[in-house]
């Protein structure tokens, strides 16, 4: 907890991961209410519209991933920072001039 209110670790790469799925899961509802609607302006076999959804699922769903990884990478990449300075730190604190 202590961690979190300094700032030392985020919340936020959890939240991406929850919001990710959520949307995961609509996308794929919405695929499926594609195939089952029918819009009586302009009638559509039924192969076409699931032809539609299955392409919109394949395509939203790689949007959706890119869409959700831009932040964790930025995440990662503080993560790994933080981990070469500490790698940096005991490299330093290791070699002192009295040891060489």
């Amino acid at each position: 907890m202590r961690e979190i209110l300094k700032f030392r670790r985020f919340t936020t790469p959890l939240f991406i991961a929850v919001i990710f799925w959520l949307g995961l899961i609509l996308i794929f509802i919405a695929g499926i209410a594609i195939v089952f609607h029918e819009n009586p302006e302009l009638p559509t076999p039924l192969g076409a519209r699931a032809g539609i959804a299955l392409g919109w699922i394949i395509l939203a769903s790689l949007f959706w991933r890119v869409f959700c990884e831009v932040p964790m990478v930025i995440f990662r990449i503080y993560e790994t920072l933080n981990e070469i300075r500490e790698a940096w730190k005991e490299q330093k604190e290791g070699s002192s001039p009295l040891t060489e």
